[in-house]
């Protein structure tokens, strides 16, 4: 699971059907706020964190700090690379090979229209970027 959210029943039901949950992941500072449910409704899940997740949350049990080696576990399958940028936008960016598929949380972010109303801080970091014509990926 990376960066969980609010844990429902649903959401359970959905994860049994894909099978166990082996791994439970805070890519960033900003995305631990249910990781301490995750980890106690799925006590065979590893949890891990960006680095200084388990100084700023000690109540979370975290098996480690991310960084740009994966788990021996998801080695095969993952992956990964810690950016360090600023603080509140360093994250760990995955790639999982037999999908193809990049996770990113906070290091990509489109805000459609115009940039007024987002902080001075987003803008400094790049969150918001004046649309200069339409690229299509």
């Amino acid at each position: 699971m990376h960066n969980p959210l609010l844990l429902t029943r649903e959401l359970v039901d959905a994860l049994a059907a894909l099978g166990p949950v082996s791994h439970i992941v805070s890519a960033s500072l900003a995305h631990h706020g249910y990781m301490a449910q995750w980890l106690g409704n799925f006590p065979n899940a590893v949890g891990l964190g960006p680095p200084g997740l388990a100084d700023k949350c000690p109540h979370i049990p975290l098996a480690g700090a991310l960084g740009d080696t994966p788990v021996p576990a998801l080695a095969a399958d993952v992956e990964q690379v810690w950016v360090s940028a600023v603080p509140t936008f360093s994250e760990t960016v995955f790639f999982h090979r037999p999908t193809r598929t990049v996770l990113v949380t906070d290091l990509l972010m489109h805000f459609g229209g115009k940039a007024e109303g987002y902080s001075w801080g987003s803008r400094l970091v790049g969150a918001v970027f004046r649309e200069i014509g339409r690229a299509h990926v």
